[in-house]
Order: C-alpha cells, then sequence, then structure tokens
C-alpha cells in the first residue's frame, strides 16, 4: 500500500490516475484498486472551483462568488464526511441489487479501507474507520427509520450538512452517537451551495461507480471459474 500523503488531492495527484491505467479485468485486484481510486478522484473535486469552460475570464460574479464560498470546505475533514456519505450509498445500492457477497466480502474488506486510507495522515488522532462506522450506522439508521423516500433524502442531506459544519469548524472528525450532535445553522448560502455540489457530484460520478462495481464483481466472478 502507498504511504499515506499529505491530503487526499495529493494523494490523487500522485496515485489515482496510474491506478485506474493499471486496471486489468484478468486480475480482480487491479480492478478493485482502481474503484477505489475513482470514488476517489470524484469526492477530491466535490469543494474545488468550478472554472466556466476552464477559462478564468469566462467566470461571472455569481460563479466566484460560490467558488470563494464553498472553497472552506475543500479540506480532507469535509471531504471525508463525502467520502462516507458516497461509501453508505453504495453500501445500500450492493444491497438493493443483491451483490450481497461482494457486499459483505471485498466492498469493506478492500473498497473500504482503500478509500479511508488517504484521510490516515490528515486527519491524525481520530480513528477513521470507526468514524467511517459511525456513518454508516447513522446514516443507515435514518433509511430504517424514515420510509419516505423524499423525507429519507432530506434527512440525509441534513444530517450529511452537519457533519461537514462540525468538521470545518472544529478541523476534527466526530466518534460515536452523531445523532445526538445539535444542528449547525451556517446560513442558506452554504447550505444551499453546498447540497448543490453534492447533488451533482453524485448524479455525475454515482453512475460511474456502479458500473465499474459491475465490471469488478464480473472480473472476480471471471477469476474464480479459472481456479476453479
Amino acid at each position: 500500500m502507498d504511504e499515506p500523503s499529505n491530503n487526499l488531492h495529493e494523494w490523487v495527484a500522485k496515485h489515482a490516475e496510474q491506478k485506474i491505467k493499471s486496471a486489468n479485468e484478468h486480475d480482480p485486484s487491479t480492478m478493485l484498486v482502481a474503484l477505489s481510486s475513482v470514488i476517489l478522484m470524484g469526492t477530491s473535486d466535490i469543494f474545488s472551483p468550478r472554472i466556466g469552460h476552464h477559462d478564468p475570464e469566462e467566470v461571472d460574479d455569481i460563479e466566484a462568488h460560490f467558488n470563494e464560498t464553498i472553497k472552506k470546505y475543500d479540506n480532507d475533514y469535509c471531504l471525508f464526511e463525502v467520502c462516507c456519505y458516497m461509501l453508505y450509498k453504495l453500501d445500500v445500492w450492493l444491497f438493493l441489487n443483491n451483490y450481497s457477497d461482494f457486499r459483505e466480502k471485498q466492498f469493506p474488506s478492500e473498497v473500504v479501507k482503500a478509500c479511508l486510507f488517504p484521510f490516515i495522515a490528515s486527519i491524525k488522532g481520530d480513528n477513521i474507520y470507526d468514524a467511517y462506522n459511525a456513518r454508516l450506522e447513522a446514516f443507515g439508521r435514518l433509511l430504517r427509520e424514515v420510509k419516505d423516500p423524499s423525507e429519507q433524502k432530506k434527512r440525509e442531506q441534513m444530517l450529511l450538512l452537519q457533519l461537514i459544519y462540525e468538521s470545518e469548524r472544529v478541523k476534527k472528525i466526530s466518534i460515536g452517537d452523531l445523532s445526538s450532535h445539535p444542528h449547525l445553522i451556517r446560513g442558506m448560502t452554504d447550505a444551499f451551495m453546498i447540497n448543490t455540489r453534492i447533488l451533482t457530484n453524485e448524479e455525475s460520478h454515482f453512475p460511474t461507480y456502479t458500473k465499474f462495481i459491475i465490471e469488478v464483481i464480473r472480473s472476480i466472478a471471471a477469476h474464480a471459474r479459472i481456479k476453479n
């Protein structure tokens, strides 16, 4: 495994592209590494500045204000919260699509572990695996208790906003019963911008993640047939 980097952006810049290029459908281990790298790449750019058509001169005043406001969340504490949320959503997708074997074996032991690894160096003094499990339980509790899909989504967004606000405020990740955290109000602008980025990121990247997961599962199955 790689040496921990100073932050997620550094890890992605150093490692992600090469790991994705090295994926080989005949070698499931490389596919699992590539899947984790794809998820981390998608996570890393969620709060990055958006440049109009990659030309700084085309950024209008609204977009410039958006970028200025959102950049304070572009740190590993907030990105960790987004990463955990996306891993939770993938866990639910695996459950709903009956990929139980992958969900119980390779997903937690390979994919989740690899996705959390780049945060080890930057989030010092905290057990990121305990923190991830706490978030999985908190979001899972919402899924079990709230039956209406639109209300589920609303409550998920509120919980994720709480976690991002708190992580940005104290520069520390919380572990334990997340339901006991106070609701932190930051104003409509921050909430709107964060939710916009998260929804856009999810709509853009989630289909890529699930498509890649299916390719990984096929690679694992083919490899098992060859071994037998």
